[in-house]
């Protein structure tokens, strides 16, 4: 017979938890994703980068933004896989904005060693209107977040 007690220990609830907030703000970030129209970036990004591009092409085209080409490559390759539409250019920075969350989780745990303080920072990560709104745009934003919070958590 298996105990109940010991079936919830606290890092089974600790994880549900995390996967639970994580998967709210990827729900918040996808949720009315093509609803808005595109603006200009977001058509520079949708004329630059489609699927019809070679690779030579898209990394010639990333030299003249002031970002750097790696966004340009995702957004090239899921226009590539999914076709040129909105919610494939808009899904790498969806993408990218979910999966930032829990990298916020790992900075915070790792300075300040207190769980608390690491739920809070996932929780705000993954609910934060200012971090969701840069996640349903086309543009590199989520994208260089997600690469420095990954880089802290290497470094």
């Amino acid at each position: 017979m298996v105990n109940p007690v010991k079936l919830f220990t606290s890092k089974k609830i600790e994880f549900i938890f995390l996967v639970g907030i994580c998967l709210i703000g990827a729900y918040l970030r996808l949720r009315d994703v093509t609803l808005a129209n595109l603006w200009r970036d977001e058509m520079t990004s949708l004329s630059y980068y489609n699927e019809d591009f070679r690779f030579s092409e898209v990394l010639r085209a990333s030299l003249a933004d002031r970002f750097p080409p790696i966004h340009n490559i995702f957004l090239w390759l899921s226009f590539k896989i999914f076709g040129s539409s909105i919610a494939a250019g808009r899904g790498v920075s969806v993408f990218f904005g979910a999966a930032s969350s829990p990298l916020f989780y790992l900075v915070s745990y790792e300075y300040n060693k207190s769980k608390l303080s690491a739920y809070l920072s996932v929780a705000l990560a993954a609910l934060s209107t200012f971090l969701i709104f840069y996640s349903k745009d086309m543009r590199p934003h989520a994208s260089l977040l997600f690469f420095r919070w990954r880089l802290i958590t290497i470094c």
